[in-house]
């Protein structure tokens, strides 16, 4: 049986998606989340009180990677869920990420096919329903994986301030010592980058880039990169055989 509130939700948000009212009473009523930390990086209140939920109030927009650090800096509990504010998922999503961050991992991100567009029915049926969730390892940071990401506290490693909105993800997956996974099974509803997609944060892409490519982060490389080689090759002569 899995220990009740293992998860702190790290949510950083500028409020301009309404799913994350929808999303926030689900994180809020599960037996695995200890808390709730939202950073509100614009000026509007939020008018939301719980026993488990904290807003860090901010009086300028700090951006999301340096929000990440704060949120994971100000929680406590051992397991993160750093979710994006426009998200739907079912709530037991959480319950099987606990199970596979048991083993040895790095980071668990959402799979490519796992996302829909924000449709009435896919609003409809994003909740309230449980799926199998299926993992595998991926050796590069695939499309949308930083919008979701389940981890141990001890596998975040803080994001340089450098870097404010762009590739805290990729830096994130490519710290980790274990190998990292994507989960499908379980659908995830967004619009993927309500904030982030804004036109007034493109001047900030070459910054982000420059910290980035400064810091060079190639642990997770060094250590995994040779995997995806060798199984090709492993499959390549299992056919070459199975033809004999």
């Amino acid at each position: 049986m899995l220990a009740t509130r293992q998860f702190a939700v790290i949510i950083p948000t500028m409020q301009r998606s309404p799913l994350l009212w929808e999303q926030l009473p689900h994180y809020l009523a599960s037996e695995l989340v200890a808390e709730v930390v939202i950073i509100n990086n614009v000026p509007a209140a939020i008018d939301v009180e719980h026993p488990k939920l904290r807003v860090l109030a901010q009086e300028r927009n700090i951006y999301v990677n340096p929000a990440w650090n704060l949120g994971v800096a100000s929680s406590t509990a051992p397991l993160l869920c750093i979710a994006n504010d426009d998200l739907l998922f079912d709530p037991h999503l959480l319950h099987a990420a606990a199970r596979i961050l048991r083993m040895p991992c790095g980071i668990l991100g959402p799979n490519e096919s796992t996302f829909r567009g924000v449709t009435s029915e896919a609003l409809a049926d994003s909740t309230g329903r449980a799926g199998r969730l299926r993992v595998k390892p991926v050796y590069r940071r695939t499309a949308g994986f930083g919008t979701l990401m389940f981890m141990r506290r001890s596998s975040y490693v803080p994001i340089p301030e450098t870097m404010r909105i762009h590739f805290g993800d990729d830096y994130l997956f490519h710290q980790q010592r274990h190998r990292n996974l994507t989960f499908s099974g379980f659908p995830v509803t967004t619009p993927m980058s309500t904030t982030t997609s804004d036109p007034g944060f493109l001047p900030l892409w070459d910054g982000d880039l420059r910290g980035y490519r400064a810091v060079a982060p190639t642990r997770f490389e060094r250590r995994f990169g040779w995997e995806p080689k060798a199984a090709r090759r492993l499959a390549r002569t299992a056919k070459r055989l199975r033809r004999r």
